[in-house]
């Protein structure tokens, strides 16, 4: 699907970053590149060659981003990560798939459906994948590691969210046609669902109306944030900014995001730094164990849906049948628990019906249950290992320093779009950004007190004090 301004777009990327690298800093430059490309090139494109995976608007920005920051950034500032949690998850993560094809060289016959099984070359695809998707996870944690580099993603984002605002209004008031009259891809079925409440939810160019919302609630707790760090946007205060995007996550009609930005913003503001890292902590464990808590009973989903139920019908019909899909997947993904299924659908439930049609009966939603079906438990922990291991990064820096508001401002976006992920599959460039920022953290100090203000252009940059165990 596509045009050739779709295809132009993606092609001239590589150029686009180039030019941010020569006229920002590196960390908004790294940052303005893959939330740029995030928001405004095109979905459901990409180039398939042989052998290599889909080179599209996640790939292509994380290449590019990764390649020009490793050799445009100043010299000495590019540090690997030197944990060795960080790096053996790391490692891990890429390699897993490796371990996924050796556990499935068989094919799957159901009905009419063959479902083949993994060779060499499904490896070495899948961990190619894995090691692109890795980029911006490396390059947060070796050029986004200070509390002025923090700063400014929170900065890019809210500028990004505030310019976003006009085409997502747009969209709201006369529906999703933009990503269609621009680069001519259809939305097909999923227009239908971004009917509500006798409006829309916007899609512009980043693929659904939950992920713009959820683009919206991380783009509110970072004006949140600048507004207790007493920043600036653009001349406006940070508070305003905040204001403006609540109302434009109100207006977009996601129940989820609202509440779950609503929630973390409330914690956010009126719980010191110290406690809101010791809960997000706690949260971050209870994510990683979710698939555990899930097929055991433990999360109560009937009380759930009956209290959805409540407010609104039609919310809790599509949570029940979310959680059934996950009934299903679960029970899928334990017949082979360690290394999962692998690809071409292999993890998803394909049944005979009564009238002999063979049939897919679920729907893979929820990153979660995606990745444990796909790459098994050493494949899920992995994925939500490196994602939640920046709390535990941050819990152990706050006993030994003051962690600055902007790195628990990321924090708090970071812990937002891992609750997203439990019922939607939201995890993006921009999400392994934002962990590899807080995973390599160095506590900075200034060496003096400026003599500016600290929003003014030209204020002092802190100097790193130690380095990140």
């Amino acid at each position: 699907m596509g045009n050739i301004i779709a295809s132009g777009a993606l092609l001239a990327w590589p150029v686009v970053t180039l030019v941010l690298f020569l006229t920002l800093s590196t960390p908004r430059a790294i940052t303005a590149s893959l939330l740029w490309a995030y928001l405004l090139l095109p979905y459901s494109v990409g180039f398939d060659f042989k052998g290599v995976p889909t080179l599209d608007k996640s790939s292509i920005p994380s290449i590019t981003t990764l390649l020009l920051a490793f050799c445009l950034a100043p010299p000495g500032a590019f540090r690997w990560p030197k944990s060795p949690w960080f790096n053996l998850l790391l490692i891990v993560y890429v390699f897993c798939p490796i371990l996924t094809t050796m556990t499935n060289p068989d094919a799957l016959t159901v009905g009419e459906v063959t479902l083949p099984g993994l060779t060499f070359y499904d490896a070495f695809s899948a961990s190619a994948e894995k090691a692109i998707e890795a980029m911006p996870l490396i390059a947060g944690a070796a050029l986004l590691r200070s509390e002025t580099a923090h700063r400014d993603v929170l900065l890019v984002f809210v500028v990004a969210a505030l310019a976003y605002s006009a085409p997502i209004l747009l969209e709201i008031a006369r529906g999703p046609f933009l990503q269609a009259r621009i680069y001519h891809v259809d939305p097909g079925t999923w227009y239908e669902q971004q009917i509500r409440a006798g409006g829309f939810r916007a899609i512009v160019f980043i693929g659904h109306g939950l992920l713009v919302s959820a683009f919206l609630g991380l783009a509110f707790l970072a004006a949140l944030g600048l507004w207790r760090d007493k920043w600036r946007v653009m001349g406006l205060p940070a508070i305003l900014c905040a204001v403006w995007l609540l109302v434009m996550l109100v207006l977009n009609k996601s129940a989820g995001a609202l509440i779950t930005g609503t929630a973390l913003a409330l914690l956010f503001v009126f719980l010191r730094p110290r406690r809101f890292i010791g809960i997000a902590l706690v949260v971050a464990m209870m994510i990683v164990t979710y698939p555990v808590l899930r097929g055991n009973g433990f999360v109560p989903t009937a009380a759930i849906q009956s209290a959805i139920s409540s407010v609104s019908s039609e919310r809790a019909a599509s949570l029940g049948f979310r959680l059934r899909n996950e009934d299903m997947l679960l029970h899928r993904a334990n017949q082979r628990p360690w290394f999962g299924w692998g690809g071409y659908a292999r993890n998803h439930v394909i049944v005979v019906t009564e009238w002999g049609e063979t049939k897919d009966v679920t729907v893979t939603d929820g990153t979660w249950v995606i990745a444990i079906g796909t790459y098994g438990w050493i494949g899920y922990l992995s994925t939500f290992g490196l994602l939640c291991y920046p709390f535990w990064h941050l819990f152990r820096m706050r006993r030994r320093s003051a962690i600055s508001m902007a790195s628990v401002t990321l924090a708090a976006m970071l812990l937002f779009n891992l609750l997203d992920l439990i019922p939607n599959s939201s995890l993006r460039p921009i999400t392994w950004l934002i962990a590899g920022a807080l995973s390599g953290l160095t506590i900075m100090r200034a060496k003096q007190a400026p003599s500016i203000a600290p929003g003014a252009p030209g204020a002092a940059d802190p100097i790193p004090a130690q380095a990140p165990a």
